[in-house]
């Protein structure tokens, strides 16, 4: 099934001690894992850049730049392969 995001503007610093353009941040995998996401008809190869969410029950975060590219706004599903 898919992955419940939300999304958020990274200009602070991350977790990993980079910026990825294209970042998404993830409670488990290592910092610099790369993860193609897809919502609706668009995907984009994102990095592990940063921790979180830690809001109950959703598994991403992704950037601005990320949830863009997507169109993806709010809170929804994605589906995320490595």
């Amino acid at each position: 099934g898919a992955d419940l995001a939300s999304w958020y503007d990274d200009a602070g610093n991350t977790a990993c001690g980079f910026h990825a353009t294209y970042g998404v941040a993830n409670r488990n995998l290592p910092c610099g894992t790369r993860v193609r996401i897809r919502f609706g008809h668009r995907s984009v190869m994102a990095t592990v850049d940063d921790r979180g969410p830690y809001v109950g029950g959703r598994n991403w975060d992704l950037n601005q730049n990320t949830a863009a590219a997507l169109g993806f706004g709010g809170v929804g599903g994605i589906w995320v392969a490595r």
